[in-house]
């Protein structure tokens, strides 16, 4: 069905279809853009994190503890932290570049230098090869962010806020100067993307409690001051929210609902199209119909062909 599409005047054909009483009410929708600013470690804090995690690793070079119990009392990754450090056994490609790179140059049981990533300081210990994959245990030491570093985050994003409301800087351009390039929203213009339908709108039940609140406060256009959100790591970041679009409640209609009667559209085709295909290829296929279907109407047709 890769080539089925659906042309402008199928979907208005689509909805003319559809009984007047029988058209949806819609709720109401909104689009929105975000950008998403992550506070910066301070240099200090760098600095204690990478003293501690060079502590560690002495103490294991020296003999003098064991890499599995201390990955349980001190590494910040907890997941595998109960396992004594161990990721199992992954391929190559599977970590950060900076970490598959230092595993990978790793002699069994050998220790790692220390490793900073994005999520932290890291050492690593090779515990097993098989050709291409490894398994590693790690230790990993996040810098801790303090009160004062999210006091600047959030005074960092209230000043872009202040470029784009002065014209200095359009949002898209703040999004890919400030924005975090984790987000999914980084390479769609700050916009956010429904998970559940794939599309830019959301229900308002469907947006969480803290973006809900502040576009409710928003005319289109509009930029939220920055608020803090968590994600599901309770890492916390600083959120710029614009309204792109609302609206009202509303029976469906072209104008407004184009997109959603169009994937309706689609669907529908496809599945006629399915259909048509099953039925031209049905001579043309072994069927074996358990006999506790004969008597279901829908087997008719793949009854009626020619036996074996």
């Amino acid at each position: 069905m890769a080539k089925v599409n659906i042309t402008p005047s199928e979907v208005k054909d689509f909805f003319n279809k559809i009984p007047k009483d029988s058209l949806p009410y819609l709720s109401s929708e909104v689009e929105l853009a975000e950008i998403v600013y992550k506070p910066k470690v301070s240099s200090a804090q760098k600095k204690i994190a990478f003293d501690k995690i060079t502590d560690i690793r002495s103490r294991i070079t020296m003999g003098k503890e064991d890499f599995a119990k201390l990955a349980e009392k001190y590494s910040a990754d907890l997941g595998s932290a109960r396992n004594g450090g161990d990721l199992g056994l992954v391929k190559r490609g599977t970590f950060v570049p900076e970490f598959d790179a230092a595993a990978y140059n790793l002699e069994k049981d050998e220790i790692s230098p220390v490793i900073e990533t994005e999520f932290g300081y890291h050492i690593i210990k090779l515990i097993e090869r098989r050709g291409n994959n490894i398994r590693v245990s790690h230790i990993l030491i996040k810098p801790e962010i303090t009160p004062e570093d999210l006091t600047k985050a959030k005074s960092t994003l209230d000043s872009i806020r202040t470029l784009i409301l002065t014209d200095s800087m359009t949002f898209s351009a703040a999004v890919k100067k400030f924005s975090s390039n984790k987000e999914y929203s980084y390479d769609n213009g700050g916009l956010l993307a429904n998970p559940r339908t794939g599309s830019t709108s959301f229900e308002i039940g469907e947006l969480d409690s803290d973006v809900y609140f502040e576009q409710d406060k928003l005319k289109v256009g509009e930029i939220s001051k920055p608020f803090e959100k968590k994600d599901p790591s309770d890492e916390i970041s600083y959120i710029l929210l614009k309204l792109i679009s609302r609206s009202a409640p509303h029976k469906a209609n072209l104008v407004q609902d184009y997109k959603k009667i169009s994937e309706s559209a689609l669907e529908q085709k496809k599945s006629n199209f399915l259909i048509q295909w099953l039925i031209e290829h049905a001579d043309q296929t072994r069927i074996e119909i358990d006999p506790a279907y004969n008597s279901c109407g829908l087997m008719t047709k793949w009854k009626a062909l020619p036996k074996e």
